[in-house]
């Protein structure tokens, strides 16, 4: 494939969240997102790993929420059976424990979750594209709702199946939250309508093209919420655990940071976590964007070993880089040294 760098961020080849985070996030390969573009793989393929199973998650989430059932009728099995349909294939070499787990996840936010956050769900899954700056932003937000502590206000939700909780540093100067709010305050967002991710985006892209781009909301979100899905997941047996973060303080009732003890049953924690952004923080994501957009197109971006290389797709010409050029004799050392394994044949 060709793809050109220094056309890195204009309205053909727009700037992704996912982008971001493999360029500048907290497990980052700035390598990686070059060789991304370079040998794309089809991102509508399901897997039968973690990040098939996420892809499910949010698919048998948005079904629901398209077709306004989300009551407490909605079982752990029924939900199991709708997440190995939306696999396929795939579901057959997932871990039995795990689909239960995103199950349940599924079934709490339907249950419990958004009950007591979304006053009106305004749209789930749609895609955006949006002009900020000099540059332009494309992708899709989980969840676009009238929150029920603003009526008349629009807010911003995302859905997470990881194990564990960003700090809130993480959030707060995160890539997510600046995209999506930017989106909501300058973007046309259009529904997926049945289409692939690839189609939407460029639909999307020949919209802005054809007729420019009119903000669908263009307001700043009133909230923007990281979902920790794992919290909707009951514990299995009686425990306690340490609770300080403001999210699990609020959800239990607690004035400042203290020891919990939790049965079986009970929900783990405060799953919406507010992220504190205000209109005012897009000027710290314009300029962000603009160090890593600004790398991209000078075409420097370094790789970065370690042992998420093991997961990489692209880990043998990687760890193969550089080789070229050495002398036979410093070859020769070099295969003495870390052997076959390592620099391959």
């Amino acid at each position: 494939m060709h793809w050109s760098h220094r056309a890195y961020g204009q309205l053909r080849d727009p700037v992704h969240k996912s982008h971001l985070l493999t360029i500048a996030g907290p497990y980052a390969c700035p390598r990686r997102f070059v060789l991304d573009r370079l040998n794309p793989r089809d991102a509508e393929a399901v897997t039968p790993d973690k990040l098939g199973l996420g892809t499910a998650t949010h698919e048998v989430i948005a079904a629901h929420l398209t077709t306004g059932i989300r009551c407490e009728e909605n079982t752990t099995t029924q939900l199991e059976f709708e997440l190995r349909h939306w696999l396929g294939d795939a579901a057959a070499a997932v871990d039995r424990d795990m689909l239960r787990e995103r199950a349940e996840m599924v079934r709490g936010l339907l249950a419990h979750g958004l009950s007591r956050h979304v006053g009106r769900v305004i749209a789930c899954e749609s895609g955006f594209i949006a002009p900020f700056g000099p540059y332009w932003l494309c992708g899709h937000v989980d969840l676009v709702y009238e929150p029920l502590t603003a009526p008349l206000t629009i807010a911003l939700a995302d859905w997470k199946t990881g194990a564990s909780k960003p700090h809130l540093l993480e959030l707060a100067h995160g890539w997510e939250a600046g995209v999506y709010s930017a989106a909501l305050r300058h973007g046309f967002f259009m529904e997926r309508s049945g289409r692939t991710r690839d189609e939407l985006e460029r639909a999307l892209i020949e919209h802005a093209e054809q007729f420019g781009v009119t903000p669908t909301y263009g307001t700043f979100p009133s909230a923007v919420h990281h979902v920790h899905l794992a919290d909707y997941v009951p514990y299995r047996k009686t425990g306690s655990k340490r609770v300080h973060r403001p999210e699990d303080l609020l959800h239990y009732g607690y004035p400042s940071a203290r020891q919990h003890t939790y049965k079986p049953t009970e929900m783990r924690g405060g799953a919406w976590i507010s992220v504190p952004l205000r209109e005012g923080d897009l000027t710290r994501f314009a300029w962000r964007l603009k160090q890593v957009v600004g790398a991209v197109r000078m075409g420097k971006l370094f790789d970065m070993p370690g042992e998420q290389c093991t997961r990489c797709r692209h880990q043998t010409p990687c760890l193969n880089d550089g080789y070229a050029d050495m002398t036979p004799a410093a070859q020769t050392e070099l295969w003495e040294l870390y052997g076959k394994d390592v620099l391959g044949e």
